[in-house]
């Protein structure tokens, strides 16, 4: 009887490191330094501000978060990362106690780098390449974000190129 328990001790001491190294080396590639840069981003975030210059030249700026007065109700402005990259900047006005969507493109993260994020922004025509620079807390938990964008800024059907900086705290 002690002869089997010993082989089959010895077996399952000769098997079991082969067994348990291919269990660990699966199909998932390794993560890179690209893949936890943009893991910070993952989640859903707020605008806290949103600051909207229209053209390339220095302006005027509104904070469509706030309450300007010539446009209405202030914008509520979230930003979604999802883990396969893609995501969705979406704008909403409450009405009547709702939020009410008012514009929202997808995009696609194309590049990450350690200050910067290139987007591939759908259903523009044709598709819109935006360079964002960010910037995060040390948390994680908040974003500055600077970059030019095609945006109909109030919401009137008139899209052009505007300059955005916007701080976003990331949601829950």
């Amino acid at each position: 009887m002690h002869s089997h328990r010993a082989l089959y001790t010895l077996v399952l001491l000769l098997v079991a490191p082969c067994l348990i190294a291919a269990a660990c080396t699966g199909d998932e590639p390794a993560l890179t330094e690209t893949d936890l840069l943009y893991d910070a981003f993952v989640g859903s975030w707020s605008a806290t501000s949103f600051v909207v210059a229209e053209g390339e030249e220095p302006g005027p700026a509104t904070d469509l978060t706030a309450a300007p007065p010539a446009h209405g109700r202030p914008l509520r402005v979230t930003l979604r990362f999802a883990q396969d990259r893609t995501g969705r900047l979406e704008f909403s006005r409450e009405a009547d106690g709702t939020q009410v969507a008012e514009q929202g493109d997808d995009f696609w993260v194309a590049e990450v780098g350690e200050h910067s994020l290139t987007l591939q922004v759908d259903g523009h025509n044709p598709d819109e390449t935006v360079l964002v620079e960010y910037f995060r807390s040390q948390r994680d938990d908040s974003l500055t974000l600077r970059f030019s964008y095609d945006l109909d800024p109030y919401g009137q059907g008139e899209h052009r190129k505007c300059r955005i900086i916007a701080i976003f705290e990331r949601n829950g």
